[in-house]
């Protein structure tokens, strides 16, 4: 009797362990996904932009989509009415008021995707964390410009002045 309890004492005990040493790895901070397709940011002299950015309010992503060529804000637009534009018009003062938005338009094929495994934050500036995911089927190499839109915390990054992007 006195050795099942010892060994149940000892899964107890290992169980407990294990939880504080994930808890305690846990650095990131907390994140969505809020747009992610295959589109670019925007068009400057006709390319395609690729860039990595945050924004922490409505007026930075104006001014933002005005510099990259992004009609979301333009009514005379035929892109206005669209899904992304509309998306991207969602991002008001509500949404800034608690959250900052990066922006990451990247140049890809279909054969591997992208996945942001998490966001850290240290001093001035935001990393995020991600890796490549090799897909099955019969895909191509051919690379298309993606888009991934990121809603984060802002008290999480208060102070940042800089970002960048890890692939593991």
């Amino acid at each position: 009797m006195r050795t099942h309890k010892l060994r149940i004492g000892r899964v107890v005990l290992t169980v407990l362990v294990a939880l504080l040493l994930l808890v305690g790895c846990n650095s990131g901070i907390a994140f969505e996904i809020g747009y992610s397709g295959i589109v670019p940011f925007g068009y400057v002299g006709g390319t395609a932009i690729l860039m990595l950015e945050f924004v922490s309010s409505p007026q930075e992503l104006k001014n933002l989509c005005a510099e990259k060529g992004v009609s979301a804000f333009d009514e005379s637009s035929v892109y206005f009415t669209g899904g992304l534009s509309k998306k991207i018009r969602n991002y008001d003062e509500a949404y800034f008021k608690d959250k900052i938005l990066i922006i990451y338009s990247f140049e890809r094929g279909h054969r591997r995707e992208t996945r942001i495994d998490s966001i850290s934050f240290d001093r001035e500036q935001i990393t995020v964390n991600a890796r490549h995911k090799e897909r099955r089927g019969n895909l191509t190499d051919e690379a298309f410009i993606w888009l991934i839109m990121i809603e984060v915390n802002k008290a999480d990054t208060a102070g940042a002045s800089t970002i960048q992007i890890k692939y593991k």
